[in-house]
């Protein structure tokens, strides 16, 4: 057994049965015998390993695992368990009970039942720890959502809102708040909110050495000016990010996806860069250490794909090139780590009338797949989708990482 008392993780693997039957005990959760390895957050399981699976889910992601539970507790918690005795009880998990079910029974007297599904960029969260509790209260009750992402309340009524906290394994912490309605059954999904911020103002920066050690991943395709990706690129990344601040001027837009390989299979860990112009299709001048940055601007963020293959980036629609004919567009970059980065098609809108037939036919053959989508209006933002396929129509692709 394995243990960082300062952060509360730990990870457990091919314990002695005797062992294993003791922290089966201490952690309130089975461990089998056929499983490889554990992570756990503040002696809460989050993820287990087996041999029986693929190579990349028990050998590749075990450390991408370790990285965000002790990512989590950090931007979570400020104040994690850093004293000599690791019993002590320090942040909103440890005092989670072990058994937890998708219904929460807050009156026997009533059988309404309000369903409270959660998702985020239109992901739902799975068998995530729901953490719930009444704004007049200071008491929170926590459930574990089912698959479809969602929690029941029975004998929910009309009362002051509720506040919730939903915690899934390799996604950023998220909060919400709704209200109760007196109907025998209803279903509501309240918006979430990351508790994070992703804004790269508020990201650490990456190190000089890290700098320079992803600066010798090949840049293929013939990618003018992709060098810049790595320029104030944060260390920490998550799948969701912000370009520019909030108040940015402009239209809401979200833009999110999926990236896979060319088998089809969504692939962890991508990192994808985005720039683009402002409402007026200028690149704003961004004030920055590194006066390269200034080539893109000031709108400009990175996410990484996330267990699932999905990342998101929430912006504003961007304005064409004034008095150009090119038509608006957002510029995207993908790193793979460990073997190279390269550019995208740019992501395209498919109600814009400056984008041709010509461009339109262009897209077919874009690296990584077409880039053109119907923007919808959804919850007064467009949604946008830009799927990505890794080294499709990419030139050199073939021989990069070797």
């Amino acid at each position: 057994m394995n243990s960082l008392r300062g952060s509360e993780l730990s990870s457990v693997a091919w314990l002695p049965d005797a062992a294993r039957q003791a922290a089966s005990k201490a952690f309130g959760a089975e461990l089998l015998g056929v499983n490889l390895a554990y992570v756990f957050v503040q002696r809460r399981a989050v993820l287990k390993f087996s041999p029986l699976q693929s190579d990349a889910d028990w050998l590749q992601h075990p450390p991408e695992y370790a990285r965000w539970s002790l990512d989590f507790l950090q931007a979570t918690y400020a104040d994690p368990v850093r004293s000599s005795n690791p019993d002590i009880a320090r942040g909103k998990l440890w005092l989670a009970p072990n058994q937890l079910s998708s219904e929460i029974v807050l009156s026997q007297l009533s059988k309404n039942r309000l369903s409270v599904c959660l998702q985020l960029d239109e992901r739902p969260r799975p068998l995530a720890l729901i953490a719930l509790k009444n704004s007049a209260s200071t008491q929170w009750r926590w459930a574990r959502s089912d698959a479809a992402g969602c929690i029941t309340l029975v004998g929910a009524k009309i009362e002051p809102a509720w506040n919730g906290e939903v915690f899934s394994v390799l996604d950023a912490p998220a909060r919400f708040v709704f209200k109760a309605v007196d109907t025998p059954k209803s279903t509501i999904k309240p918006t979430l909110e990351p508790m994070l911020s992703t804004s790269s103002a508020a990201r650490p920066q990456l190190t000089e050495n890290a700098q320079q050690s992803y600066a010798t991943v090949p840049i293929v395709g013939g990618c003018e000016g992709c060098a810049l990706i790595f320029v104030q690129m944060p260390s920490k990344i998550a799948s969701h990010a912000r370009i520019g601040a909030q108040s940015e001027p402009g239209v809401a837009l979200q833009l999110s996806g999926t990236v896979r390989d060319m088998q089809g299979q969504p692939r962890a860990g991508i990192v994808v860069y985005a720039h683009q112009t402002n409402v007026e299709g200028i690149y704003p001048r961004a004030v920055v250490e590194n006066a390269q940055a200034l080539a893109h601007g000031r709108l400009r963020a990175w996410v990484q794909s996330d267990a699932n293959g999905h990342f998101a980036f929430t912006t504003i629609r961007p304005g064409a090139y004034p008095g150009g004919s090119e038509p608006q567009h957002i510029h995207l970059q993908v790193l793979e780590p460990n073997r190279c980065s390269y550019w995208v098609g740019d992501a395209l809108f498919a109600d814009d009338p400056m984008l041709s037939a010509v461009k339109r036919a262009a897209q077919e053959n874009a690296p990584g797949g077409s880039g053109i989508d119907v923007p919808k209006w959804q919850k007064n933002q467009w949604r946008v989708r830009r799927d990505i396929v890794l080294g499709k129509d990419v030139p050199g692709y073939a021989g990069c990482g070797r």
